[in-house]
């Protein structure tokens, strides 16, 4: 065999080879197998799709093709994000070592008027600051930060920080409205809300405040309240009424949001309905009217026999109509009857009448001390409706002079007929005297 001394050239570039050039291919290599390393991809982004309101927390899943180890070093890794035109950053909330998904998490700043209505957006490349290290395990390799070439926008994944407003309100029907009647006030929102504790709107009845509360404390899905107050005796309005406020704590009207808190109502742009056109209020209900003034007046004094009636008139403060058969209890000698009302619907004055029987007596006085009786549904109202509660301390009392069926005995003068019956004697002697002669 010829040796390579025989080649002192060869010889030579061998050397020059193994001194200079094998080293300078050994770090070609290693660059190059570095460059050929491949990054753990991104499969798939998402987030709970939710509308969020202030404080709520959105939380975005990264997905890699397998675990990720994360070192932050005193770093941090960051998701660029547009919500409503603002750019915000998610901050990764997981750690350790072969972690999948990734989670980052952007909270929902309180007091802000952010807004997002057709998704959230990510805006960029996830970001490395300070040292941190997103690798593969057990790979090694640098995980992509691509994330915007995965998913740019999460549709279902919305933003709502707006107080809801007031923008209509639908005051009550025209008309006269009387006791046990509904007022009914419709306000109309700038989105969907839901009511709870006791909002309520203000309404002014002859410069009385009185307060339509919320009908249903949790209507879900809409953007009206309906308010309601029903008229009590007492209430009265000729002409018309105010819807002078809204009253509403914080708290009790909001908007819908999944995640986070809901927004309270913004009040400040209520606009009362004033006055309410065509409205008119009568909450006041007739009343008797006394024994003794106006028209009201119990029978006349004097001796009643069978057969004899006893009306007893009785005025009231307005026209009344009456349906049924009303009563006046009264008190014969003991015994307990009733005068039924027999005229008057429709005037301001009501006859009730008794007729006497053969058994009633009464020596000392008719007896009415009872209140008006409605037995059987029988009512007593003005001409609107408006029910009568009858008086409890109305009473034409006791009657002394007014007696039934009853013959005082003739007083007796004992002295009188003892003088009459000695001159009836006498006479009757001298009589018999004469005729023996």
């Amino acid at each position: 065999m010829t040796s390579l001394k025989a080649f002192p050239l060869l010889t030579h570039l061998l050397d020059k080879f193994r001194s200079t050039i094998k080293p300078l291919l050994a770090i070609g290599l290693a660059a190059l197998l570095s460059q050929l390393a491949v990054a753990e991809n991104i499969t798939a982004i998402n987030a709970p799709g939710n509308t969020y309101g202030e404080t709520g927390n959105i939380d975005i899943s990264i997905t890699y093709d397998e675990g990720i180890d994360i070192a932050l070093g005193g770093g941090s890794v960051t998701l660029p994000l547009t919500v409503g035109g603002d750019s915000v950053n998610a901050t990764l909330i997981s750690t350790g070592t072969n972690i999948n998904p990734l989670v980052f998490r952007y909270t929902v700043g309180a007091a802000t008027t952010l807004t997002d209505t057709d998704g959230i957006d990510i805006a960029g490349d996830i970001v490395l600051a300070g040292g941190a290290t997103l690798t593969g395990n057990p790979s090694t390799n640098a995980a992509s930060l691509d994330a915007d070439a995965t998913a740019t926008n999460l549709p279902t994944v919305l933003v709502d920080t707006t107080d809801p407003t007031i923008t209509g309100q639908t005051p009550p029907a025209g008309g006269t409205y009387i006791v046990g009647s509904v007022l009914e006030v419709l306000l109309t929102f700038s989105e969907d809300v839901t009511a709870s504790g006791s909002p309520s709107v203000t309404i002014n009845i002859g410069g009385v405040d009185r307060s339509a509360t919320v009908v249903s404390p949790n209507p879900g899905a809409s953007n009206t309240l309906t308010f309601r107050y029903t008229v009590v005796n007492g209430d009265a309005l000729d002409t018309a009424a105010d819807m002078t406020a809204i009253t509403v704590a914080a708290g009790e009207v909001t908007d819908i949001v999944d995640v986070g808190n809901a927004n309270n109502l913004d009040s400040a742009g209520f606009s009362a309905v004033s006055p309410l056109v065509g409205v008119s209020i009568d909450g006041i209900p007739p009343t008797e009217n006394l024994p003794g003034s106006g028209s009201t007046a119990p029978p006349a004094d004097g001796r009643y026999q069978t057969g004899d009636n006893l009306d007893f008139i009785i005025e009231f403060s307005e026209p009344v109509n009456v349906s049924g058969t009303p009563q006046l209890p009264l008190d014969i000698g003991g015994n307990s009857v009733n005068a039924d009302y027999t005229s008057g619907s429709g005037g301001t004055q009501l006859t009730f009448r008794y007729t006497l029987i053969s058994t009633d007596f009464d020596s000392d006085g008719i007896s009415a001390s009872s209140p008006i009786q409605l037995p059987g549904g029988a009512t007593i109202s003005d001409l609107l409706g408006n029910p009568l509660t009858p008086n409890p301390g109305f009473s034409f009392g006791t009657l002394s002079r007014a007696t039934v069926n009853f013959t005082p005995a003739i007083p007796v003068n004992q002295p009188l007929l003892l003088l009459m019956l000695l001159l009836g004697l006498g006479w009757l002697g001298r009589a018999k005297l004469r005729a023996g002669a």
